[in-house]
């Protein structure tokens, strides 16, 4: 098959609720929540997303009228997010 165009969402942390208790995964989501500040530059890409806005994100991809591939992390999704 020929695709006009192929999104590949890379997100970090998904933060968000979920239907199982996981302790370590609510540590580590915290953690990450208070120290995303400090992901600055190349670093960026790994700051925590909620899980609905990679959603959004997704959604918007779809909608839009890229050609070609596209690898998208924390920046680019943010991004797609301000354009809704």
């Amino acid at each position: 098959y020929r695709f006009e165009a192929v999104h590949l969402f890379r997100p970090s942390m998904l933060m968000g609720k979920r239907n199982e208790a996981r302790r370590g995964e609510a540590i580590v989501q915290s953690v990450m929540k208070l120290f995303s500040f400090l992901f600055i530059g190349s670093l960026r890409k790994y700051r925590p997303i909620a899980a609905i806005d990679v959603a959004k994100s997704m959604l918007a991809a779809a909608k839009s009228n890229d050609k070609g591939v596209f690898i998208e992390s924390y920046e680019e999704m943010q991004s797609r997010l301000k354009g809704l």
